[in-house]
């Protein structure tokens, strides 16, 4: 999948279904927003299950664990999984929430990786007000 470079939002080059990024002054917490079509035959009660396997394929993330899931209604009305995933990346503990809601043929998520000081409601609060409004600039 291609996106527009203008609507990409990154100080730096992001691999693909990533189309922004922003960390904190010190890295964390970090904000992640990807798009992908939606894997065939996964259902959205399902799809932290894509996150938990993207995570486990990476060299620099062990120990991934899924704390916590549940279905919730996003800000705009569409229905969404939220998650928490404990793991360590590298050699740091690590937390990443995130809410995943699929729109027409596509999935969309958004995932906040913070450290273990970084306190869960503020974190869980940023990312269940996604919305899957489509605007255009």
């Amino acid at each position: 999948m291609t996106y527009d470079a203008e609507l990409v939002v990154s100080p730096e080059a992001l691999e693909p279904s990533f189309v922004f990024r922003k960390a904190g002054l010190r890295g964390l917490p970090s904000l992640n927003v990807s798009v992908n079509n939606i894997p065939s035959g996964l259902d959205l009660k399902r799809s932290e299950e894509y996150v938990l396997a993207f995570l486990k394929g990476e060299k620099e993330f062990s120990d991934v664990k899924l704390s916590h899931k549940e279905m919730i209604q996003l800000k705009d009305g569409t229905t969404g999984i939220y998650y928490e995933i404990g793991a360590k990346y590298q050699r740091h503990e690590i937390v990443i929430v995130g809410v995943i809601g699929y729109k027409n043929t596509k999935m969309i998520g958004a995932a906040l990786i913070g450290d273990l000081e970084t306190p869960i409601d503020y974190l869980k609060g940023m990312v269940r007000s996604l919305s899957l409004e489509i605007a255009k600039p």
